[in-house]
Parts: C-alpha cells; sequence; structure tokens
C-alpha cells in the first residue's frame, strides 16, 4: 500500500502540482483525491485537507486521510462558548 506522500506524487506525476479532486487506475487500484475546505476558528480563513481512497481490486477501501491537515475543527469547542461568541 502506499503512503499519503507516495499517493500526492503519484497525483502530481499524472495530472500536475496542484491537480484538485481527481482519481486513477494504478496497479489495478483504484485510487482518488478529494479536498476539504477546513475552516479557522473564527472562519474568516481557511485551509484544505488532502484525502485519498483506495480501492483494491477485491473491492477493499482504504481511506488514507491527510497528516498535515492538523487539529480537528475547534469552532465548537466547549472553551470557546460553543461557537456561539462571547458568553
Amino acid at each position: 500500500m502506499w503512503t499519503w506522500c507516495e499517493l500526492e506524487a503519484l497525483f502530481a506525476a499524472q495530472f500536475g502540482p496542484a491537480c484538485g479532486a481527481k482519481s486513477m487506475e494504478r496497479d489495478r487500484f483504484k485510487v482518488s483525491r478529494s479536498l476539504g475546505r477546513l475552516p479557522s476558528n473564527t472562519g474568516k480563513t481557511h485551509t484544505w485537507s488532502v484525502d485519498h481512497r483506495v480501492t483494491a481490486p477485491d473491492g477493499t477501501l482504504t481511506n488514507i486521510p491527510d497528516p498535515g491537515s492538523g487539529a480537528p475543527n475547534r469552532r465548537n469547542g466547549p472553551k470557546r462558548n460553543w461557537g456561539l461568541g462571547p458568553g
């Protein structure tokens, strides 16, 4: 199985460095690349998470999440008053 970095290199070689969401077949495996928009705590800015899904020839599905996507969205964290503003 491939690592996230290896899959990124495969997609960049096949489609270019900023290819967005794409799919391809490699060694009888179906590989897809998806993008997720991650808003900041304030909602004013965002970053992107890039995940890969690999389907083996036998139909087994493996999700390979973006290792650099950081902490989950904290906009609804209890220390932030569940996103309701000053309390």
